[in-house]
């Protein structure tokens, strides 16, 4: 199990053992080196959140959906596999923070690519939202949030 991360946003993923990140006999360029990158161009997403199964949703802010990422190994390298979780809604604009609970996806919606900072002058069109999406059935002995 790691923290998973992209810098905010981009199609790029790092992943630090959460092992590493507890150990306080580590320097820092210990710690560095243990930093994994995960091969695989992923969707554009500015939050993250990985479900007890090992399922990584984020929010594919280019296309307006969520995607789920399943991490493999292969070859020794760990790799992001990319599917579509929630896709296109016209209420969906910019899904930005998740939370998970009683097995269900809660997903922020700020809409802030409209806000003045980043809309060029053009009116903000949708409200700030919480969708909520059932998850998958989860396998015996595991729980979604």
């Amino acid at each position: 199990m790691g923290l998973f991360a992209s810098a905010d946003p981009s199609p790029h993923y790092w992943c630090v053992p959460i092992a590493a990140l507890i150990d306080t006999s580590l320097t820092p360029q210990d710690l560095s080196n243990g930093v994994q990158y995960l091969l695989g161009d992923g969707a554009m997403t500015s939050d993250l959140i990985m479900s007890p199964t090992g399922v990584l949703y984020g929010g594919d802010l280019e296309n307006r959906t969520v995607v789920a990422f399943d991490v493999v190994n292969r070859n020794g390298q760990s790799r992001l596999v990319q599917k579509t979780f929630v896709g296109k809604h016209p209420q969906l604009s910019w899904a930005d923070g998740f939370a998970l609970q009683n097995g269900y996806l809660y997903i922020s919606d700020s809409h802030l690519h409209e806000l003045d900072n980043f809309s060029n002058g053009y009116p903000c069109e949708g409200r700030f939202a919480i969708f909520c999406v059932r998850l998958p059935k989860q396998p015996a002995g595991k729980y979604a949030g």
